[in-house]
């Protein structure tokens, strides 16, 4: 091993001094080319010699730095503590250099010093707490402050960066690529807790390639040169988890020149607004970050044989800018050879793959979860080993958590395992009961453990409040932790730091520099609670009611509706509707879909009923017909397709509410959307033809679907014209309608026939 010039000391499995040192050996190691002993608890192998080899370092290193937080004294007193450890060897040395960086929050007190004073001696202690510190202000500021002046207190403020040559260029762009990914997850204490406990207890979950159950290594069939491939799953399966695998793996081989001229190119996609596969400018930016000198010929020959392997996480996490033509016209304009791997919640999936995208995948990876077996392989494993319980405790649990769906995920599983007092929570479990429980024992923990202020109700408003932020607000990068802490205290009257205290544990910082949830389970759930209270207590919810909830949040809702009362929930849903405009389309529409999610259809259908005879507004009528076919009668369903053959501005109508329906990534659609009888077709049979291929075999989703087919009938004849993309797709579920042979999807038939000649009259 080569000698080090520098020794970062930092405690990095609680607080921020993970991420801090990372700055700095950044600085130190990539831009001047200093050798810099970092050893992280992630990324330590550990044996016999570990010891031996820090001592070494600390021997050889002619420069100590400490990195301080809040944390960093406190975490002193615990058994064999590796940070004490190194104070106590470095302090063997009276000539040796000791210098330190602070986080911002973190400050010198009579207790501190009393205890590092008792540790390590008085004398001893002076040099540690007297030492001059630089104040690290935060990551979007470390360039314009912090890293200047650490670099003057060192002495190399005017040294000269490395110029980098070509295979240095490589060496060093990887290293940053997974330099960024581990920056991410040591930004939350509690994430790189998690994501910790899932490598150690990691199971491989159960893919399907292309439809079909795959056992192979996934590494031969995803990352080849012009390989594009998409892995889809539910929220919380273990998608991020396998990619971050794939990107280890990949940058492993990509080190010892196993990938060819591949380079990994790993990136969070949440809340960024455009999918940049601009390999040149990425490659360029890398550099910038790194601070170092490449000669313009050796990056243009760079970019000219080396091939990106675009490794993107959590499409469907990305911001509501962002529509399927926008990614298409991405993915179809990446870089000649380029590879490419996409994640995607399922649901996403679902829209987003058409026959136009699978021209261009080569493999579609399925994430199922996980099944009875699997879950209780990991529970008792972790249970006992993780947790300490003995196998007899360990199996009553794990018996009490069978057969509840919300933990075929495995990242609310390991949440629960981690978190849960096992003597107080073993009930039958909900989906929301789970994650509701989690978050306030992390609450109790952060509260006791930083003493904060906070009470578990001000705790999760804060957590609500800044849920609600990051959903809404498009230009996420401009919101840092500081700014959201600063806003969010404002809005509930309660202390800052108190409010930081939770964003440093419930949220991550992406390479981007985005703030985010640790994972969008959390801030779903969290708009769901916020929602549902609302309307339970009356506080003014209509601003909500304008939002056209992805599935994961409905979900959500639908369940907290269940564990609340399904009666109080319609009597509040009621007199919300009072205070609502009977022409305010949306909120109407946000009102009837929660009305069905109780299951109470009888109740449900006389209220809808009782609206409908009042009103003469025939999108208003259109809203409570169709509201009507999911909980009515063969009466109502008559009733509907009356006034469907009777207006003819019906029709057209209806086409709108259909978008409203069934495309929940269109925000930007307005009920009625109708203007003056010109409706834009293809916006239609999107709407429809996502609809058409939906298996649900619910009684009014067959109803409705007979419906919309009669819409796009009478649509074409209204425009007396009909586009062939739009003629093809129709004949091509021919078989597909044919197959099904219930009554329902008889009638569907005969409505399909007919649109069917419809089409070959005005086909163009």
């Amino acid at each position: 091993m080569e000698r080090s010039d520098y020794f970062i000391c930092f405690r990095g499995d609680a607080e921020l001094g993970g991420a801090i040192g990372a700055e700095l050996y950044r600085t130190l190691n990539d831009r001047y080319g200093k050798e810099v002993y970092f050893s992280s608890k992630r990324n330590r192998i550990f044996g016999t010699n570990y010891r031996k080899e820090e001592e070494r370092a600390i021997d050889e290193c002619h420069t100590f730095i400490i990195v301080l937080t809040d944390y960093f004294i406190e975490g002193l007193t615990r058994e064999n503590d590796e940070v004490l450890y190194e104070l106590k060897t470095v302090l063997c040395y009276p000539d040796k250099k000791i210098t330190a960086v602070a986080h911002k929050s973190f400050c010198w007190n009579e207790e501190k010093k009393a205890l590092l004073d008792n540790l390590l001696g008085k004398e001893r202690a002076e040099r540690i707490y007297y030492v001059d510190y630089i104040t690290y202000e935060g990551a979007r500021s470390y360039a314009d402050y912090t890293e200047g002046v650490f670099l003057k207190a060192l002495g190399l403020g005017n040294d000269a960066p490395v110029i980098l040559e070509y295979k240095e260029l490589k060496e060093k762009l990887i290293a940053n690529e997974v330099a960024k990914l581990k920056k991410a997850h040591a930004s939350s204490s509690l994430f790189m807790k998690m994501d910790t406990i899932i490598n150690d207890y990691y199971i491989e979950p159960k893919l399907y390639l292309n439809g079909a159950p795959y056992f192979d290594n996934v590494l031969e069939v995803v990352g080849g040169s012009g390989n594009q491939t998409i892995i889809h799953g539910e929220s919380g399966s273990g998608k991020s988890t396998l990619l971050h695998r794939l990107f280890t793996d990949f940058t492993t081989m990509a080190i010892n020149g196993q990938l060819g001229n591949l380079i990994p190119i790993f990136r969070s996609l949440n809340g960024v607004k455009e999918l940049n596969f601009d390999y040149e400018n990425i490659v360029a930016e890398e550099v910038e970050q790194l601070g170092v000198q490449v000669d313009k010929s050796t990056l243009e020959a760079f970019v000219k044989n080396t091939t990106p392997l675009f490794i993107y996480d959590a499409l469907d996490e990305k911001s509501i800018e962002l529509g399927y033509s926008d990614i298409e016209k991405a993915i179809k304009g990446l870089p000649s050879n380029s590879s490419l791997i996409l994640t995607m919640r399922t649901s996403f999936f679902k829209g987003f793959y058409s026959e136009e995208i699978a021209s261009t995948i080569d493999n579609v990876l399925e994430v199922k979860p996980f099944g009875e077996r699997e879950i209780s392989k990991y529970s008792l494993n972790f249970l006992t080993k993780a947790r300490g319980l003995d196998e007899e405790e360990a199996k009553t649990v794990v018996e009490k958590i069978r057969g509840q769906k919300i933990f075929s995920k495995i990242l609310v599983l390991t949440y629960y395992l981690a978190t849960s007092d096992f003597d107080e929570v073993l009930d039958e479990i909900k989906v929301s009961g789970a994650l509701g429980g989690i978050i306030n024992r992390i609450i109790k923990r952060e509260r006791d453990k930083k003493m904060i202020s906070l009470s578990d109700s001000d705790g999760t408003l804060a957590l609500e409040r800044l849920a609600w932020i990051l959903y809404s607000v498009k230009r996420k990068k401009m919101l840092t932790r500081d700014s959201l802490a600063t806003r969010v205290a404002g809005e509930i009257y309660v202390e800052e730091r108190d409010v930081r205290a939770l964003l440093d544990v419930f949220t991550m910082e992406n390479e981007s520099g985005t703030v985010t949830f640790i994972h969008e389970m959390f801030k779903e759930y969290l708009i769901a609670r916020d929602f549902v209270n609302r309307i339970l207590e009356e506080r003014e919810v209509g601003f909500m009611l304008d939002r056209t909830f992805n599935k994961e949040i409905n979900v959500f809702i639908a369940d907290i509706f269940d564990e609340e009362g399904v009666d109080e929930i319609f009597d509040a849903l009621v007199n919300l509707y009072d205070d609502v405009e009977e022409t305010d389309y949306v909120k109407v529409l946000s009102i009837f879909n929660h009305m069905h999610r109780l299951n109470r259809f009888k109740k449900v259908a006389k209220f809808v009923r009782k609206i409908l005879d009042g009103t003469n507004d025939v999108a208003m009528r259109i809203l409570c017909l169709h509201s009507l076919l999911a909980c009515g009668d063969e009466q109502d369903e008559q009733r509907y397709y009356d006034e469907f053959m009777a207006d003819e501005r019906f029709a057209l109508l209806n086409c709108g509410m259909a978008l409203r329906y069934y495309n929940d990534d269109r925000t930007d659609i307005e009920i009625p959307y109708y203007d003056d009888g010109e409706l834009s077709w293809r916006k239609c049979f999107v709407s429809y033809k996502a609809h058409l291929l939906n298996e649900n075999k619910l009684k009014h989703y067959y109803r409705i679907r007979r419906i919309n087919i009669l819409s796009a009938k009478k649509f074409i004849e209204v425009r007396r014209e009909v586009d062939s993309e739009v003629a093809e797709f129709y004949r091509s579920v021919d078989k597909m309608l044919l197959r099904d042979d219930t009554p329902f999807g008889k009638l569907v038939y005969e409505a399909y026939l007919e649109l069917i000649k419809t089409i070959e009259r005005y086909e163009v």
